[in-house]
């Protein structure tokens, strides 16, 4: 039997409306967000900040 996901994944594209690094590589979409605001607030998430 297979999850929910995977049977969307064959019937429409998985997107992923996330800056979320961790959330995107456990549900691997096929497209990401270009929302400004969303990346924003990832870019405030200390796992994501590059060390200086």
């Amino acid at each position: 039997m297979t999850d929910k996901l995977t049977s969307l994944r064959q019937l429409t594209t998985v997107v992923a409306d996330t800056g979320d690094i961790a959330a995107m590589k456990l549900y691997q979409p096929q497209d990401a967000t270009t929302n400004p605001s969303l990346i924003l607030n990832a870019a405030q998430i200390p796992e994501y900040r590059k060390a200086d």
